[in-house]
Order: C-alpha cells, then sequence, then structure tokens
C-alpha cells in the first residue's frame, strides 16, 4: 500500500513539473513574433557559380 502511494507522489510530481513547462512554453509561444512563411526562399546554397549542382545518384535512379 505504502509502495502504490509512493508511486502516486512521484507520479503527481511529474504531473505538476510537465504542466509547469507546458504552461511556460504556451506563453512564450504568444511572445514570439509571427512570421509569413509564403515567401520564396530566395538562398544561393546549391549553387556554384550560377551552374546547378547534379545529385549523380538521383540522376542514375531517374534514368532506369
Amino acid at each position: 500500500d505504502a509502495l502504490i502511494q509512493r508511486y502516486a507522489d512521484a507520479l503527481r510530481t511529474v504531473w505538476i513539473v510537465m504542466c509547469a513547462l507546458a504552461a511556460a512554453a504556451g506563453l512564450a509561444s504568444l511572445l514570439t513574433n509571427r512570421l509569413n512563411l509564403d515567401v520564396a526562399l530566395e538562398t544561393e546554397q546549391g549553387f556554384v557559380d550560377g551552374a546547378k549542382i547534379v545529385d549523380e545518384e538521383k540522376k542514375d535512379e531517374q534514368s532506369r
């Protein structure tokens, strides 16, 4: 009986801590800036001197 009570007390502590963390994360999310995800990505990643880098493995798979 004492073992069950200790288990319940430990689980209650974990539950309270997790609820507090969830509440803190919820409040932090309200303080973040909203970003628009409908914009085009402008990056030079994947390009060298204006030429597109070709993935040889995908190229081989597509030609089969």
